[in-house]
């Protein structure tokens, strides 16, 4: 078994109320702020320190917390639920309209104010959340007392939290989660310097076309979404890869690309995706379970 920090059950008691609490916060969703929730304990629990230092730990974990949870909404951009979808979570506590105005406010200023009910100083808040989050967390204006009484009534059932623990235990069994930490955060700090990626194949893919005086096809004015198979064909319309695997492949299968990002960022590149799509296909999501699955 994969060796979990010392001290982590008295963290995960102390702590899963607050963490519970930001992850709802920053994602207005209770089941993806429960699996956010879990995620975070998990990096905790596979803290490259075994004994890490309490203070090392809380900032690690809220900080971690946080950071999934920009990820999670800017991987899904969605509409904001409103009070009556919010009731419909059967959450715990009451949907109050002070609780909907501040689940409104900016996704940072919404964690900020967890943090600091949560005991973080304004300059530790800053740090996890920017400068002018912290501030306004720390203001005395009507706006911020009601925000500071909202992320009060915001109290999540602890009998969760020993099922919840017993599933990160579990997870421990089965295998490194250190390894699989890791592959996350590689994965969104891949993800963040993407743009710039695509952006220097782009330039190279130009810069090859122009040596090699390659002349551009003609363009096709049609919609070529109307078209079938054939017509596409005919005109030497091809169709950009379906799923993450086909792209891995094709990105391997690319000498131009692998030559332009280099042999390191496109071997790590390529392995942390693969995991990614390994990770996405064995994923029994809610629709297969609502199309699939019978109960008897």
């Amino acid at each position: 078994m994969h060796a979990v920090c010392e001290g982590f059950d008295d963290f995960f008691s102390r702590w899963y109320p607050d963490i519970r609490r930001l992850c709802f916060t920053m994602t207005e969703n209770d089941k993806d702020a429960r699996n956010l929730a879990f995620k975070t304990f998990l990096r905790l629990g596979a803290a490259k320190d075994p004994q890490i230092k309490e203070n090392d730990a809380k900032f690690l974990l809220f900080s971690s917390g946080f950071t999934l949870c920009v990820d999670y909404f800017g991987r899904k951009l969605r509409r904001l639920p409103d009070k009556k979808a919010l009731e419909g979570m059967s959450l715990p506590f009451a949907v109050t309209d002070n609780l909907c105005v501040f689940l409104k406010l900016p996704l940072a200023r919404r964690g900020a104010f967890c943090l600091a009910h949560a005991g973080f100083s304004e300059a530790e808040i800053a740090k996890i959340a920017g400068k002018s989050a912290a501030h306004f967390a720390f203001s005395s204006t009507p706006k911020a007392d009601s925000a500071r009484e909202a992320v009060s009534s915001i109290l999540f059932d602890e009998s969760d939290a020993d099922a919840m623990s017993d599933e990160i235990y579990a997870r421990f069994a089965e295998r490194s989660v250190g390894v699989e930490n890791r592959i996350h955060d590689f994965r969104i700090g891949f993800d963040k310097i993407a743009p710039y990626l695509a952006l220097a194949v782009c330039l190279a893919a130009g810069l090859d076309g122009i040596e090699k005086g390659l002349t551009p096809p003609a363009e096709i004015t049609e919609n070529i979404f109307a078209m079938d198979a054939a017509a596409r064909a005919a005109r030497g319309v091809e169709s950009l890869p379906g799923t993450l695997k086909e792209a891995i492949d094709a990105m391997e299968a690319d000498a131009l690309v692998c030559e332009t990002l280099g042999s390191h960022v496109t071997t790590q590149y390529v392995e942390g995706k693969r995991r990614e799509w390994d990770a996405y296909r064995t994923h029994v999501s809610d629709w297969e379970i609502g199309k699939y699955l019978v109960t008897y």
